[in-house]
């Protein structure tokens, strides 16, 4: 058995109608929300999938790079696949996140053959339920967020994680307001990059200042509030009823352990995809728990990346592993950041979920049937799918 054909299709899902976010930086307008699809078959007729970030360079890396070392390749051998991508040099940036990709859509094509669940080629499962964290990806309104973070609650969500970006005090009435509206053990994530990475709208002594103002709000995790090299871990590191999180945005796997050694943060924020993948993941996860660190896994936007993400966390224990982000969109029954009918549509039928967490099956590969449609329905968009104004 070999590999026929290896494709990457970049995939757009046009809004309604633009939609539009006034924050502390500026306007932001969405027009759309994309995805990356990744398929590889046999020459048998045996199909792999993997989902990822909509990226022209990941698309590309994949389709002319990759495809090459793929084809003709036995899909069980992935070992062999690393060295014979890796050993040239030098590398083209994106290429580590590329395979990644990859990857994932020859565990999952692995899986089928062999008939064993992702979670089994990745080491065992120690878990079949994993705790989901309620991810919104706009800058709402205090009204707006404390209405979403309620209808959040009440479908058996523990954790809600929402941006701050309007600026320091509309911020702070937010996390007031989600606070009162979630239960009391509900966990609050507070995604604060925007305090960096808007320039000087806000300003590291702020923070400081911010933090004291909601330190009642716990249980509170602040998430990338600060650039992981900046040192300001340690200048807030005081404030002991907050917990800090972070790493989202780190590419290197070498790179976030060391910051975790240093205790730069308190709970690690694991983007898979970003960090190259389910294999590099697993020995960080490894790591993490033989040193006593926390962490969640972030970066998946559709159901079929949550699924893989949670084959990856059932391999830890819960006192490792947190949770797995779980985008929050919108539908005819429930609140979210806008509609995204390619996500919802993307596998047959949707993961398996109890009181805020997905439940595992011992269905091979990933265990979720990919709609193939998608493909055809959802052709890619190359106009921006948000800008700043």
């Amino acid at each position: 058995m070999k590999v026929a054909d290896l494709q990457a299709y970049l995939l757009s899902s046009p809004l309604p109608e633009p939609l539009a976010v006034q924050t502390a930086g500026g306007e932001i307008r969405w027009r759309k929300k994309d995805c990356l699809l990744v398929r590889i078959q046999t020459d048998q007729g045996q199909t792999g999938f993997a989902a990822g970030p909509a990226s022209a360079n990941l698309a590309q890396l994949i389709n002319r790079n990759l495809k090459p070392a793929v084809v003709n390749l036995d899909p069980t051998k992935l070992d062999s696949l690393r060295k014979k991508v890796f050993q040239r040099r030098p590398q083209f940036p994106g290429l580590s996140q590329a395979f990644g990709l990859v990857e994932v859509a020859l565990l999952d094509l692995r899986g089928k053959i062999e008939g064993r669940s992702l979670s089994e080629l990745l080491g065992g499962q120690v878990r079949k339920q994993i705790p989901l964290i309620a991810s919104a990806g706009l800058y709402l309104s205090p009204e707006q967020c404390a209405e979403e973070a309620a209808a959040i609650a009440a479908d058996g969500f523990s954790s809600y994680k929402f941006r701050a970006g309007l600026g320091p005090a509309v911020d702070a009435q937010t996390v007031h307001a989600v606070r009162r509206a979630l239960p009391p053990a509900c966990r609050m994530i507070v995604d604060a990059r925007c305090w960096w990475q808007m320039g000087t709208t806000y300003r590291s002594r702020r923070l400081l200042d911010w933090t004291a103002e909601i330190a009642d709000c716990h249980p509170l995790w602040l998430a990338e509030a600060f650039p992981l090299e900046s040192g300001l871990a340690e200048r807030i590191g005081n404030c002991k009823s907050i917990v800090f999180a972070s790493g989202e945005l780190e590419s290197s796997a070498a790179d976030l352990r060391a910051h975790a050694e240093r205790a730069s943060f308190e709970v690690a924020q694991l983007n898979v995809t970003l960090l190259g993948g389910l294999q590099v993941c697993r020995e960080l996860l490894r790591w993490f728990s033989e040193a006593g660190k926390r962490c969640i896994l972030t970066g998946g936007a559709t159901p079929l990346e949550v699924l893989t993400l949670a084959h990856l966390a059932s391999c830890a224990s819960l006192d490792v592993c947190l949770g797995v982000d779980w985008p929050c969109h919108s539908t005819q029954r429930r609140p979210g950041m806008f509609p995204f009918p390619l996500g919802d549509e993307l596998l047959k039928q949707p993961p398996m979920r109890d009181n805020g967490s997905v439940i595992l099956t011992n269905a091979p590969g990933v265990g979720g049937e990919v709609n193939e449609g998608v493909i055809q329905r959802y052709p890619w968009k190359s106009d921006p799918g948000r800008g700043r104004q």
